[in-house]
């Protein structure tokens, strides 16, 4: 099987400003970063500027960003409840979410998706069964700080799915030097 996944961690400095780092992977192959000097996602292979020359013209690294930054203050209202109910009240404080999707072998396809808190985990998503799994301990705080609403399903929808896992199939056209290589 082959697997896209975008590591995202969201640490918020004690002067309250919220910076972000990304690492997007394919079958264990980094692929772009996302900068947060320069607001922008950086590839890192060859193949993806040309997939994004060839493929997409409105650039794969510009609607990347362009979720990041969209959701910014999202989570870093995730990132103020999130200590308000786990009782930490300075400090820095990190968020990270892993997402993405796999093409398994016989053709069937998972949605990935896990966060964490101050490095615990805290929950997770089994898009096939449209079910959130907070980690042990952390069911009461995962309703209160993320509660489920459309914008989440609507996220994880089989759109999403279908998008993520045709990007995958192109990345492992365009990448297929690279990752065989692996």
């Amino acid at each position: 099987g082959h697997i896209w996944k975008e590591y995202i961690t969201f640490t918020k400095e004690t002067d309250g400003h919220l910076k972000i780092m990304a690492v997007d992977m394919v079958d264990d192959v980094q692929t772009a970063y996302y900068d947060d000097m320069i607001s922008r996602h950086v590839l890192k292979q060859p193949w993806m500027e040309e997939l994004g020359r060839v493929e997409d013209p409105n650039s794969w690294a510009s609607k990347a960003t362009e979720f990041l930054l969209g959701n910014k203050e999202f989570n870093k209202g995730v990132i103020g409840r999130l200590k308000k109910e786990t009782n930490h009240s300075s400090g820095v404080f990190i968020y990270q979410q892993m997402h993405g999707c796999e093409l398994n072998d016989d053709e069937t396809t998972t949605v990935l998706w896990k966060t964490s808190f101050q490095g615990e985990d805290f929950s997770s998503f089994d898009g096939d069964r449209n079910l959130y799994t907070p980690a042990a301990g952390k069911a009461q705080i995962r309703s209160k700080v993320c509660p489920v609403d459309e914008a989440w399903d609507s996220y994880f929808s089989e759109d999403w799915k279908q998008e993520c896992i045709e990007g995958l199939k192109k990345y492992l056209l365009y990448g297929k030097e690279t990752l065989e290589r692996k």
